[in-house]
């Protein structure tokens, strides 16, 4: 299965493979600026993204913190899976690889303290390792808006698939050749989801979203619409949620702010005060006057949110 190219620009950050579940290759990203004497921060990316779409908030992180990140499988720099996306990505599957991510790390930096901070996925993957796995290194855990299906007894269940599944389908309907970086950006920046973004982070993240043409002109997805599809699926599993009960770790759930959603808020901004109540450790923050995409909107309020996160643990 072919590697893609770093989805970090190399200037910033180092970059190896290592092995995942299904031996499927990952690409892990350590900062220069990394010192092994700080405390080690891990950055997880959302589906269909990549570490690199973060760069300029984790160069902003990488100023107190040792800095981490990784590409999930099918995402960004890391292998693709050539189909069977259904099959191959799972929520086992990304608690697994995070796994054989977080052991990579701490052979790279073994004695710092480590936190860990995520996007929407990742987060979840982050907490199915620590839930259902048992296996959670970190000193805390800030995670925004990671996509916790409820089970079927609490009433935003039904939401929460069906929006689910409806993800599933526009992703599969998604764009996947573009002519360049550039007039992706501009395609973009008309839209009513992106218009709020941050110049920066939105050129951070076309520039690693996107990857040249083997065999003509032009620029595609480096995360095929299957596997970004696959990936909202993976949510539905709702046995993550129902761990959070037996993990008795610290964890700061972040929800963007639903006034400015109108009528109907995301499933995933409503899901993190339950999710906070499910946790015996949980705590529910919010950043006003963002979507789900709050890194990409204010992520000096990211930023300020995981500082907070591990001054507090």
């Amino acid at each position: 299965m072919k590697n893609r190219t770093a989805s970090v620009d190399a200037s910033f950050a180092r970059n190896w493979i290592i092995a995942g579940a299904d031996n499927i290759s990952l690409r892990v990203y350590g900062w220069h600026s990394n010192t092994g004497r700080r405390p080690g921060l891990f950055w997880g990316h959302a589906n269909g993204f990549s570490a690199g779409a973060y760069s300029p908030m984790l160069n902003e992180l990488a100023r107190d913190f040792d800095i981490f990140a990784a590409d999930l499988r099918a995402h960004g720099g890391s292998a693709d899976l050539g189909g069977n996306y259904d099959r191959m990505i799972t929520a086992d599957r990304l608690a697994i690889d995070m796994i054989s991510v977080i052991k990579s790390v701490r052979e790279h930096s073994p004695l710092q303290p480590l936190h860990f901070a995520a996007h929407s996925m990742s987060g979840l993957a982050g907490l199915r390792m620590g839930a259902i796995f048992g296996l959670s290194p970190f000193r805390s855990m800030t995670l925004f808006e990671p996509p916790l299906v409820p089970t079927p007894d609490f009433m935003l269940h039904n939401e929460a698939v069906s929006v689910g599944h409806l993800l599933s389908v526009r992703a599969t309907k998604r764009k996947q050749v573009l002519p360049s970086p550039e007039k992706f950006a501009e395609m973009l920046s008309e839209r009513p989801g992106f218009c709020n973004w941050r110049p920066e982070m939105l050129k951070a993240f076309v520039n690693s979203t996107l990857e040249p043409m083997d065999d003509s002109e032009g620029f595609k997805l480096r995360c095929p619409a299957e596997a970004e599809a696959a990936g909202y699926r993976l949510t539905l599993d709702t046995s993550t949620f129902a761990a959070l009960k037996r993990f008795d770790r610290p964890i700061v759930f972040v929800e963007s702010d639903p006034s400015t959603q109108g009528p109907a808020p995301s499933w995933a901004t409503m899901a993190q005060g339950v999710a906070a109540k499910q946790a015996p450790k949980g705590r529910l923050d919010r950043i006003n006057g963002t979507s789900h995409m709050m890194p990409f909107e204010k992520p000096e309020a990211v930023i300020k949110r995981i500082h907070e996160s591990i001054a507090s643990s």
